[in-house]
């Protein structure tokens, strides 16, 4: 059992973005948006912040194409979440009137928070493999002046192929990280809530019904 999703396993999770509380949607306006019963919010560095944090960095390698280990965009940074029951689909009034707040919806389950927290580390380990074979790259050139300075020889070392391995370095590990960038984007398109534009009422109209008071 994760603290984001309780004892069953399985919901629907929103990201919102408010400056305060009072920026957030009213919960009746959401309740009949979505045509749900109930839900409740909390706040993203919570108990349940490690599931956040996943959700968020999968948006940023995703959609913000991320080149950094551990980086989440801003973009998709969220200060509250709402937790609702499973399977429930956005819609275009719910994804208009809330386009400031609103970040991004989710259907997960625990295999499915698993599942992308396993995807992120395989990006993150790709993104160290091209780090650090660049840094050896930097390293090299900086050990040859080092013996230079010191006036002692070493073939290993001055004569290492530098200039091929600094050609190498521009393009080692790329095919990696474009694997496991659209492994993230995979789950993602898999797991972000459906967009539904809700049936017309009447003819020509597809207003929603005024909301109700909290």
């Amino acid at each position: 059992m994760t603290p984001l999703l309780g004892p069953h396993g399985a919901a629907t999770v929103v990201l919102f973005k408010a400056q305060f509380v009072t920026d957030l949607p009213k919960k009746s306006d959401i309740k009949r948006l979505l045509k749900i019963s109930d839900m409740t919010y909390y706040k993203s560095s919570g108990r349940a912040s490690r599931s956040i944090e996943l959700l968020e960095r999968s948006l940023s390698i995703a959609r913000a194409n991320s080149v950094k280990r551990f980086d989440r965009d801003s973009i998709f940074s969220s200060t509250d979440y709402a937790v609702m029951h499973a399977g429930v689909a956005s819609n275009l009034f719910m994804q208009l009137k809330y386009a400031s707040e609103l970040v991004e919806g989710f259907n997960i389950t625990t295999k499915s928070l698993e599942q992308v927290d396993t995807l992120i580390r395989a990006f993150d380990n790709t993104l160290y493999v091209q780090a650090s074979y660049r840094e050896w790259t930097t390293t090299a050139a900086r050990n040859i002046e080092m013996m230079q300075q010191c006036a002692v020889t070493d073939d290993s070392v001055s004569k290492a192929p530098l200039a091929q391995w600094q050609g190498e370095a521009a393009v080692y590990g790329q095919e990696a990280i474009r694997q496991a960038r659209a492994a993230v984007t995979q789950w993602v398109d898999a797991h972000v809530w459906p967009s539904i534009v809700p049936a017309k009422k009447q003819a020509g109209a597809l207003l929603p019904e005024t909301a109700e008071q909290d």
